[in-house]
């Protein structure tokens, strides 16, 4: 599924005249019952927020890499996809930061 797909689908208000408006509850993003998950599967939540992160910045930088009518779209909408991803970008920071203090309170040490 590309990246239009997904968004239009699961993102563009349904309700809204054709756009981009930006419908999605970042809670999807949130860390859930960390306390419940091994070191490894935390670590490898570290990785993949990093991952995102990366990928997040790469659209901010290249958004006509993953919108393929980008250059199509107005000021307000471009400025909303990108207010987004920044947005998800924060959750993923936060998500590694209470990764990190779970570790630490393991007792795992942290690079």
């Amino acid at each position: 599924m590309s990246y239009k797909t997904w968004y239009d689908k699961y993102v563009v208000d349904k309700n809204a005249v054709k756009g981009y408006n930006i419908n999605i509850n970042l809670q999807l993003f949130s860390n859930k019952d960390l306390q419940k998950q091994t070191t490894k599967q935390i670590e490898k939540g570290i990785k993949s927020y990093r991952k995102q992160i990366h990928i997040h910045n790469d659209k901010i930088n290249n958004p006509q890499k993953y919108v393929e009518d980008w250059d199509k779209m107005n000021k307000l909408n471009r400025d909303g996809l990108i207010r987004h991803w920044n947005k998800e970008i924060n959750v993923f920071n936060k998500n590694i930061n209470d990764n990190i203090e779970e570790l630490k309170k393991r007792g795992v040490k942290i690079d």
